[in-house]
């Protein structure tokens, strides 16, 4: 259950640092290092300045015994890449909006 309320949280909020930090701890309490690196990982192409979030990467990278983790820094296209999904998003969220004013419409129709 904690696993899952997890991924529903980074799902939501994907470049939240506290979900990112508390989900990537959770993991790798069950040795799930792989995963917890691809969470990190994916939060840092969302938001690329995070110190943080870097920070943890390297932590975590260090603590595998593996070579620390340059592939995604802040290139000016890895910058373009975390626009365009944070523009994507927007679109998402505004159309999440217009189907929950839409349901909230129906729903008073109901009331009527």
């Amino acid at each position: 259950e904690t696993d899952f309320a997890f991924k529903q949280a980074f799902a939501f909020c994907p470049y939240s640092p506290e979900t990112v930090v508390r989900y990537v701890q959770f993991l790798y309490q069950f040795n799930r290092f792989d995963d917890a690196l691809m969470v990190a990982r994916t939060c840092r192409q969302l938001d690329p300045y995070n110190s943080q979030i870097t920070g943890l990467i390297d932590q975590k990278a260090k603590a595998e015994g593996k070579v620390k983790d340059t592939a995604a820094r802040n290139t000016p296209e890895k910058v373009k890449q975390t626009q365009d999904a944070a523009d994507k998003v927007k679109g998402d969220a505004g159309q999440v909006k217009d189907v929950g004013k839409k349901t909230a419409d129906d729903l008073k129709s109901l009331g009527k």
